[in-house]
């Protein structure tokens, strides 16, 4: 198993190449954490290349992604091979690791909605300021609950307690 690493602005991008097995996991967990241990709050995980992943390279997964969760980062799993992407499916992760499948030059995920600015716009309701955005033709929205539900009965919320969340839309 081969694993390299990249920074692009804000986020660190990791190729995983060969075979995932437990002996590779524990080789990817010390990548993966010298990575964050050096500031990586973002990893988009780029498995296109990787042709086996045993139950250990699914645990390293879901570790990162609880331990990136817990720092307010994100962690990406990106361009899968056809076994790798229905192992993941098979453990229930897809949703939970974002798959995905980013175009090689443009760095962005060919899969995304493209968002256009017709009939979006902002709105304000109180001290909250909301933006909106038409989705493509066909594109679909998964909306999930982040964070305590309780804060949004307590006012004054400050502005450690919200945070600006991009979403994307898989077609």
């Amino acid at each position: 198993m081969e694993v390299s690493t990249r920074r692009d602005g804000g986020q660190t991008h990791v190729t995983v190449t060969g075979r995932l097995d437990a002996h590779g996991a524990d080789r990817l967990a010390v990548k993966l954490e010298a990575a964050v241990t050096h500031g990586a709050r973002h990893l988009l995980l780029d498995l296109s290349e990787l042709e086996f992943i045993s139950s250990a390279g699914l645990r390293i997964l879901l570790r990162f992604y609880k331990q990136l969760k817990g720092l307010h980062g994100s962690f990406v799993v990106a361009d899968c091979s056809a076994p790798v992407k229905m192992v993941i499916a098979l453990a229930g992760f897809e949703q939970l690791l974002g798959l995905e499948s980013v175009s090689s030059d443009a760095g962005a995920p060919a899969t995304r909605a493209s968002l256009s600015t017709p009939g979006g716009g902002t709105v304000e309701l109180g001290a909250a300021v909301y933006e909106k955005f038409e989705l493509d033709l066909g594109a679909t929205l998964a909306c999930q609950l982040v964070g305590e539900n309780s804060l949004a009965h307590q006012a004054p919320l400050s502005e450690a307690d919200c945070r600006t969340m991009q979403l994307y839309c898989p077609t």
